[in-house]
């Protein structure tokens, strides 16, 4: 289909300097079995709430791409998330950017029994990928100053390597915790009713319309 083909990823066009949280080519996380593909939705959108990538303002929500189709099969999914943030509280220079990608397919609801009893849920493969940058000179400051310019070299080799690195682990820790949720999430049978005491983030308002 050429909606599809003609997806690129926003990494291919930056023009600046970054460097990579992750491998370049992100972290996967892949699934074929039971789960709630709403509760898996709902959850990522909560953790991007809780990490401040977001608010709950869901008509900024930046959700770029929402591609849907059935077919014999069942359902495929194309959801593409981008969010940006300061790398710290009043920091201008350096920013994050994570790209969060879903591809779903053969998604059909099912049922599971558990104790007796049956319950909702759905059947898919399910590939998740999230990648991460920090870029420097986020808004072109340094380049674009008469002054400042001429000292960004300096700033580099003198400063700029340390402060650099702390951000990439921070956005490396982001990363990985946020793919470590979606594999627990994926593999604690959350299809079925949560029991007393499980520790996820509270569910969004909404699945997008199908």
């Amino acid at each position: 289909m050429k909606e599809l083909k003609e997806i690129s990823h926003r990494f291919n066009k930056i023009n600046k300097n970054y460097i990579d949280a992750v491998p370049p080519g992100g972290i996967k996380v892949k699934q074929e079995d039971y789960f709630s593909m709403k509760n898996i939705y709902s959850l990522v959108r909560e953790w991007a709430m809780d990490e401040g990538w977001t608010t709950r303002d869901e008509s900024i929500f930046p959700e770029e791409f929402f591609f849907h189709r059935e077919y014999s099969q069942g359902t495929e999914l194309w959801i593409r998330w981008r969010f940006e943030k300061p790398a710290a509280p009043h920091v201008t220079y350096y920013k994050f950017m994570l790209d969060v990608d879903w591809h779903v397919l053969r998604l059909n609801p099912a049922e599971v029994s558990k104790n007796g009893k049956k319950y909702k849920a759905d059947k898919a493969d399910c590939e998740v990928l999230i990648r991460g940058k920090v870029i420097s000179d986020a808004e072109d400051t340094w380049k674009n100053h008469p002054i400042l310019k001429h000292f960004e070299t300096v700033f580099w080799k003198k400063i700029h390597k340390g402060i650099y690195g702390a951000h990439k682990r921070e956005l490396y820790l982001q990363v990985n915790r946020l793919a470590e949720a979606v594999k627990n999430y994926m593999q604690i049978s959350t299809y079925l009713p949560e029991e007393e005491g499980q520790q996820f983030w509270p569910k969004a308002k909404e699945f997008p319309p199908t």
